[in-house]
């Protein structure tokens, strides 16, 4: 009634990894988070630059009219494009490696 499961030893096979990217969306999804990736990597960038140019002005300009709002909201919208690239990374990663792990299980059990 119960039979032993074979076995592998041994090293993940390239076709599994084949199999895997195909089933999370293939090339086209992995260039999506490289891109992703670089955006939010810019974003970060960019908002680090802002600030220490910021923390750098002289009192005068720190003062002059509107000054300190037009910094924050500057500031506070390039990590705003931040925290929405972590999230749209994030439900990618997820979804498509909840897709392919739907996959691979279908692929072995049949």
């Amino acid at each position: 009634l119960v039979t032993d499961e074979e076995r592998e030893t041994g090293k993940v096979s390239t076709e599994v990894y084949v199999k895997y990217l195909r089933a999370v969306g293939g090339w086209q999804v992995a260039m999506l988070l490289i891109a992703i990736q670089t955006f939010w990597q810019g974003f970060q960038v960019g908002s680090d630059w802002w600030l220490s140019s910021w923390s750098q002005q002289s009192e005068q300009e720190q003062r002059a009219a509107g000054a300190q709002e037009r910094s924050l909201l500057i500031y506070a919208l390039l990590s705003l494009g931040a925290a929405l690239l972590v999230l749209a990374r994030t439900l990618i990663v997820s979804s498509k490696g909840l897709q392919g792990a739907r996959a691979l299980f279908l692929w072995q059990t049949d």
